[in-house]
C-alpha cells in the first residue's frame, strides 16, 4: 500500500507520516528539509528558485528507485514528486521568480520521471488556511521559515486546490486542517486509518483477482501421471489448481467459537471453516484458543491416540512453526516434556511465540544441529521427524512452493532426510515411536527415506501398535517393512499432500540412557521470598519448581525441571518452561508468557475483560480507556481468554504487549 501526504508548507505531513507509519508498521520517505538551497532561497527567491526545486526533484528520483525497491511493504510519502512540480515550480514561474527556460528544462525532466513512479493508492490532502499554516509554522520554529511571506502561503493554498480539483487524476482524501486536527483529537486519527484499511482491502482483493498462480512443473506433472495413472493423476494436478480447505485445531483447555464446526475425522480436536477469515484480527487467535493447522497434518493426533503419551518425553526434531509441538504438547501433559528444535534461528524464534501462546508451560525449544541433539542418546519416548522436503504437498496452499521445486531439489532433500533420520533414531529409546513425515509426494523423500534408515537399523525397527485408518477418510494406506504408511492425496481428502510413517525400535531391555555432561550453570533456584512471590501467581504452586536464568524467574513443574535443567546446561535452549518475569522490590512485574499460561492463578491481579474493538486495540497497542482497568497491574481478556497484562497509573494505562507481536498494518 503507497500513500502519499500532501498539503502546504506547515500543514503537519510530516506528523502524520510520522504517526501513520507508527502505526501501520510501514517505510516512511520524508521530504528533504536539507536542501542545501532552501536558507539561501528564502532571502532570493529569484536567484535560488531553479537550484531548489532541482534539488527536491534529485531526492524525489531516488525515493522513486528506492520505492521501485522496496518490494511488497507499505510505504508513507511525505510530499509527492506531482507537488513539486505543479504547486512549487509552477508557482515560482508564475510569480516570474524562475525563468521559462528553467521552467521547461525542470517540466522536461520531471515528465521522464512521473513515467517511472507508481501513483499513490490514495492521497491524503491536509488542506489548511493560511492562519493555520502560520500557527503550525511558528509552533516548529524553523529559522528559515520565520520570514515566510503570508501572500506566498496564500498563492500556493491556490495551486494546491486547483491541482487537487483539476489535475490529480488518482484517489483523494481531504483532511480539513482548520476543524480536524489528527494529533489533538483521536477520531479523526481514526477515520483516515479506517479509509486506509478499506483501501488496503481493495488492493488485496485486486491482488487475489490478478495473481497469478504458476503452473505445475512439467517433469512433476509427468511423475505423477506415471505413477498414479493418467486418471488420478490428472485428478491430483486438478485437485492442486483448486481451493484449498481452511482448518484450524483447537486448544483443549479454552474456550472457542468453532467447537461446534465440522470435525476434522481424524483429529478430535480438529475443525474445518466454511471460509478462511482474517484470523490477525481475530483475538481468540492471540489468546490461543486454536491454532491454524492444516487438515493433513493433524494426523498425528490419530497415529498416537492408542498410545500412552501423558508424561512422555517427545522429541519433535524439526519443529517450526509449531503445529504439531503444540499438538505434542496437548497429548503429553503437564507431566510430560516436548523438546521442539529448529536449526534455523529465525524460525526458532517463531516457535517460540507460538509455544508461549499455547501457553502449557512443557516444552523446551532448542537451536541445534540434529547431530548435537542425538548425544541424547535413548533419552525419548517418542521421536517425531517431520522432515523438510520439497514441498510438492503445498502447491496449492503455497504456490511459491511450484517456482521452488525442482527434481534436484528433490534429490538434495532426500539427502537431508537420510541424515535427520540417521541422528533422530539414535535418540529414541528402546521400545519407543518413531513418527516420520513430510509434506511431499514423491518416493524418493518418503517410502525412500525409510528404506534408507532400515538398510542401517533394520534389526532394530518393529512394527507399531496398529489402528484403524477407514476408507471413507481417503487415506491410501502402505507399508514399507516395519513401517505402516499413510498417504494423503488432496483429490481424495480434504486436505493437502501429506505422508506419514510409524514404527517401534525393538524393546531389548539393555540399552542405558546416555546424556552429555553439563558445560555450564544456567539455572539459580529462587530465594524463599521470591518463591512466595511467584506462587501466588500460579494455580498448582506446589507443583512447581522455580529459577532463574539471569534476571529472568522461570516456572518448571516439578517432574520436568531437572531434564530441563539439563537441556539447558548441554544444549542451545531458546526457550522453557513459563518465563514469569523480573522481580523489582520483591513484586513481580509478569512476562507476557506468564498471561498466556494455562496455570496462571487469575485472582493474582484483577482482570479487565475487554470487548472485541477494545481488544484489538490493545493488541495494535493503542491507547486505552483507563476506566476499563483497575490501578495497579491487570490482567486483559477477551471473552474470559488472556491476551496480556496492562497496567493502569492513575489514568494513564501502560499497555505491556510485545511489540514484537502487535498487530501492523491491519
Amino acid at each position: 500500500m503507497y500513500i502519499a501526504i500532501a498539503g502546504n508548507i506547515g500543514s503537519g505531513k510530516t506528523t502524520l507520516t510520522e504517526m501513520l507509519t507508527e502505526r501501520y508498521g510501514a517505510k516512511a520517505y520524508y521530504e528533504q528539509s536539507d536542501n542545501p538551497y532552501i536558507g539561501d532561497f528564502y532571502n532570493d527567491m529569484n536567484r535560488w528558485s531553479f537550484n531548489l526545486q532541482m534539488y527536491f526533484l534529485g531526492s524525489r528520483i531516488q525515493q522513486t528507485m528506492d520505492i521501485l525497491r522496496s518490494g511488497p511493504v507499505d510505504i508513507f510519502q511525505d510530499r509527492t514528486v506531482y507537488e513539486d512540480a505543479y504547486i512549487f515550480a509552477d508557482n515560482l514561474h508564475r510569480m516570474g521568480l524562475m525563468s521559462g527556460r528553467d521552467f521547461d528544462t525542470y517540466m522536461s525532466i520531471f515528465g521522464l520521471i512521473t513515467n517511472l513512479v507508481p501513483r499513490p493508492d490514495l492521497l491524503i490532502y491536509l488542506k489548511a488556511s493560511v492562519p493555520t499554516l502560520i500557527s503550525q509554522i511558528r509552533r516548529r520554529g524553523r529559522a528559515y521559515e520565520m520570514n515566510i511571506d503570508e501572500q506566498y502561503l496564500r498563492r500556493l493554498n491556490y495551486r494546491y486546490d486547483d491541482w487537487i480539483e483539476h489535475i490529480y487524476r488518482g484517489e483523494v482524501l481531504v483532511i480539513d486542517k482548520d476543524r480536524e486536527d489528527f494529533v489533538a483529537d483521536a477520531a479523526v486519527m481514526e477515520k483516515i486509518c479506517a479509509r486506509l484499511d478499506r483501501k488496503r482491502e481493495e488492493l488485496e482483493n485486486v491482488y487475489k483477482r490478478q495473481k497469478i498462480v504458476p503452473m505445475l512443473p512439467e517433469s512433476f506433472t509427468r511423475r505423477v501421471m506415471a505413477e498414479l495413472g493418467p486418471e488420478e493423476g490428472r485428478a491430483l494436478c486438478e485437485a492442486l489448481e483448486g481451493p484449498a480447505p481452511t482448518s484450524v485445531r483447537l486448544h483443549p483447555q479454552r474456550p472457542c467459537r468453532w467447537s461446534g464446526a465440522e470435525a476434522i475425522p481424524w483429529s478430535p480436536a480438529g475443525r474445518y471453516l466454511t471460509e478462511r477469515p482474517s484470523f490477525t484480527l481475530d483475538p481468540a487467535f492471540h489468546a490461543g484458543a486454536y491454532y491454524v493447522q492444516e487438515a493433513s497434518s493433524q494426523f498425528l493426533a490419530h497415529v498416537l491416540a492408542g498410545e500412552e503419551v501423558a508424561g512422555k518425553r517427545i522429541l519433535d526434531l524439526c519443529a517450526a512453526p509449531g503445529g504439531k509441538t503444540t499438538l505434542y504438547a496437548s497429548l503429553a501433559g503437564s507431566d510430560g516434556l516436548v523438546v521442539a528444535n529448529e536449526v534455523n534461528r529465525q524460525r526458532a524464534a517463531v516457535l517460540a511465540d507460538n509455544v508461549r501462546k499455547w501457553g502449557l508451560g512443557n516444552v523446551a525449544v532448542t537451536v541445534n544441529e540434529p547431530a548435537q541433539i542425538a548425544v541424547l542418546e535413548g533419552w525419548f519416548d517418542i521421536v517425531a521427524v517431520d522432515a523438510p522436503c520439497s514441498g510438492e504437498g503445498m502447491f496449492r496452499k503455497t504456490p511459491e512452493a511450484r517456482d521452488e521445486w525442482s527434481e534436484n531439489n528433490v534429490k538434495i532433500c532426500a539427502v537431508r532426510q537420510a541424515e535427520i533420520l540417521r541422528e533422530a533414531w539414535k535418540t529414541l529409546r528402546p521400545g519407543g515411536l518413531l513418527i516420520y513425515s513430510t509434506c511431499t509426494f514423491n518416493r524418493l523423500e518418503n517410502e525412500g527415506s525409510l528404506e534408507g534408515l532400515l538398510a542401517e537399523a533394520g534389526e532394530e525397527i518393529v512394527e507399531s501398535t496398529a489402528f484403524d485408518c477407514p476408507p471413507a477418510w481417503g487415506v491410501v494406506c502402505g507399508r514399507v517393512g516395519p513401517f505402516r504408511t499413510f498417504r494423503f492425496y488432496p483429490h481424495r481428502t480434504r486436505g493437502e499432500g501429506f505422508f506419514a510413517a510409524v514404527a517401534r525400535k525393538v524393546s531389548d531391555g539393555g540399552s542405558r540412557v546416555r546424556v552429555p555432561k553439563s558445560r555450564r550453570t544456567i539455572f539459580a533456584p529462587a530465594g524463599r521470598r521470591e518463591c512466595a512471590e511467584l506462587a501466588r501467581w500460579v494455580a498448582e504452586p506446589g507443583r512447581m519448581r522455580f529459577a532463574a536464568v539471569a534476571d529472568v524467574y522461570y516456572a518448571y513443574y516439578e517432574s520436568q525441571y531437572e531434564a530441563v535443567k539439563m537441556l539447558a546446561e548441554s544444549l542451545r535452549v531458546i526457550a522453557s518452561g513459563v518465563a514469569m518475569g523480573q522481580i523489582f522490590k520483591e513484586r513481580l512485574k509478569p512476562d507476557h508468557a506468564l498471561a498466556m499460561f494455562c496455570g496462571l492463578d487469575r485472582g493474582a491481579v484483577p482482570v479487565a475483560e475487554l470487548s472485541e474493538e477494545e481488544a484489538l486495540r490493545f493488541l495494535r497497542k493503542q491507547e486505552a480507556e483507563a476506566a476499563a482497568f483497575a490501578e495497579g497491574m491487570n490482567l486483559v481478556t477477551h471473552g474470559g481468554a488472556a491476551l496480556g497484562f496492562a497496567k493502569r497509573i492513575q489514568n494513564r494505562v501502560n499497555n505491556m504487549y510485545p511489540n514484537s507481536l502487535r498487530i501492523f498494518n491491519l
